[in-house]
């Protein structure tokens, strides 16, 4: 499986198993651009790109959880990522120095429980 994030907490973990880790240094439209074009590619998502994204204060950090195993493209998918990106390219990041630990660690938790439901076997993030 990859995870693909920009949440510096998971670049900074050693996650183990069957994950190959991508880390993109950019904003959440740029790692759903490149999702998206693995899902273009055949490697179907493993969860929903927009699960965990509550609210009207959206993150700064994203991450996603792609299949190694390819299949024909799914429209679903594809467009469901597509209309993220419209969303985040256009979202105001208000995220000053004192939040951005806080929203990395609701990006990392999440990602955890995400990994634990699709049975990879980690280290736990917070150790």
């Amino acid at each position: 499986m990859k995870l693909i994030t920009n949440n510096p907490l998971l670049k900074e973990e050693a996650i183990g198993g069957n994950i190959e880790l991508v880390f993109i240094d950019g904003w959440p439209d740029e790692v759903l651009s490149y999702g998206r074009d693995l899902v273009h590619q055949g490697y179907p998502l493993a969860c929903d790109p927009g699960a965990g994204r509550f609210s009207s204060r959206k993150s700064p950090y994203i991450t996603l959880f792609i299949k190694e195993k390819k299949v024909p493209s799914s429209f679903e998918q594809i467009s469901a990522l597509e209309s993220l990106i419209r969303q985040e390219a256009q979202a105001h990041w208000d995220c000053r120095a004192e939040m951005q630990f806080d929203y990395q660690s609701l990006n990392q938790a999440y990602s955890q429980v995400c990994l634990e439901k699709l049975g990879e076997k980690r280290r736990d993030f917070r150790e």
